[in-house]
């Protein structure tokens, strides 16, 4: 399992490998001016996005090769390129609060190439993946060193909830501030139901499955500020991103001539 070649402008390469059930690699901007995430999935992963939504700007996926399908709302598109569409731009558009998910179209035999970006621009996404991988796949060194320097209010609600619980808070964390919001409870009632007409029941489900998301956030987010818990960590984000964080937080801020 390789990386593209040659790499996006200003990226570097993630490949996870674990679960193997589902390998990607996450080509992810080093720098401000590129604020672009490029994911690759081999060929039979089940690597999926799950299913999230956005509040502050609206998504944009762009299908570079392969085949995918993509779960928006109440609807499903299916995105192939091949010989026939080869220069036609593949692109679907994600607006705010719009219930999404993509994975690779199951059965094909190549890997699908999707690059990802948000409009407003600004450096969000790479954040977001840059902290959220780090998370999730520390390295040894890396691991160690945050134990040793973790503050005693952190170490002692480590303690408590075990280390399992620790790293969904910590996710919880950046998901509130990096405006990625799961949906941690599918309701799975049909409209009718429900007792209620197509539309209202699609709102109605949607309506609770964001105000569960929203609360568990916030209160993940307010335990995080108690103990000072930080979503975007400095040994998790390149050195360019992370000045312009501090900085600018997610902005993009023109550089005067």
């Amino acid at each position: 399992m390789a990386p593209l070649s040659p790499l996006p402008p200003n990226t570097s390469p993630l490949i996870r490998t674990t679960p193997s059930w589902c390998p990607v690699i996450y080509h992810l901007s080093t720098s401000p001016s590129n604020t672009k995430t490029t994911i690759k999935l081999p060929r039979g992963s089940q690597w999926t996005s799950g299913p999230h939504f956005h509040t502050q700007s609206t998504e944009y996926l762009r299908l570079i090769r392969g085949a995918i399908f993509v779960n928006l709302e109440t609807s499903t598109k299916i995105l192939s390129r091949s010989t026939e569409n080869a220069e036609e731009e593949i692109v679907v558009e994600i607006l705010p609060y719009m219930r999404h998910e993509w994975d690779l179209l199951p059965g094909e035999d190549y890997d699908a190439v999707v690059e990802e970006w948000t409009v407003p621009q600004s450096i969000s996404k790479p954040l977001f993946f840059w902290n959220i991988c780090g998370i999730l796949h520390p390295t040894t060194a890396t691991t160690m060193k945050r134990v040793r320097e973790l503050p005693a209010r952190q170490k002692f609600v480590k303690r408590v909830i075990g280390d399992d619980n620790w790293m969904t808070l910590q996710l919880f964390v950046v998901f509130w501030k990096l405006d990625n919001w799961p949906v941690l409870v599918d309701i799975c009632a049909t409209p009718s139901e429900l007792h209620l007409g197509q539309t209202a029941g699609v709102a109605v489900q949607h309506g609770i499955e964001y105000a569960w998301t929203v609360f568990v956030l916030m209160v993940a987010a307010i335990i995080g500020w108690m103990i000072g818990l930080e979503a975007v960590s400095e040994d998790r984000t390149p050195r360019d991103l992370w000045e312009a964080w501090k900085q600018h937080g997610v902005r993009l801020v023109e550089k005067k001539e």
